[in-house]
């Protein structure tokens, strides 16, 4: 099987759909980046891992995007890159999540912050 470009996002992130996460919280934001049939395991070769604020009912963004804060690593157990995004706090916030690569698309995922469960 070859890839290019970015694989992912993995569990406990959900692809396709918005994922309610609860304000404060800490998301671990993975996925794989491949070359073909080489899985790429230098962490430069991702150009960015950024989260933008979003209109909840369009998925507009509507502020700048902003590099996730924290050190991108790459997981040899579960050949996996690595980063821990602390969630903004307040309910009812949107998010777009976006890793791009030196080659290839961007992947992204959405999140909605809730309040206490």
């Amino acid at each position: 099987v070859t890839h290019d470009g970015l694989l992912g996002f993995f569990s406990p992130i959900r692809m396709g759909e918005v994922n309610s996460v609860k304000g404060g919280s800490t998301v671990p934001v993975k996925f794989q980046l491949w070359d073909g049939v080489t899985e790429v395991t230098d962490p430069d070769a991702v150009s960015s891992l950024a989260v933008t604020p979003a209109n909840c009912a369009t998925w507009a963004p509507t502020g700048a995007a902003t590099e996730l804060p924290g050190r991108l690593r790459y997981n040899e157990a579960s050949g996996q890159f690595v980063l821990n995004w602390r969630v903004p706090k307040p309910a009812g916030g949107c998010y777009l999540i976006t890793a791009t690569a030196e080659s290839g698309d961007p992947l992204g995922a959405r999140f909605q912050t809730r309040g206490r469960d």
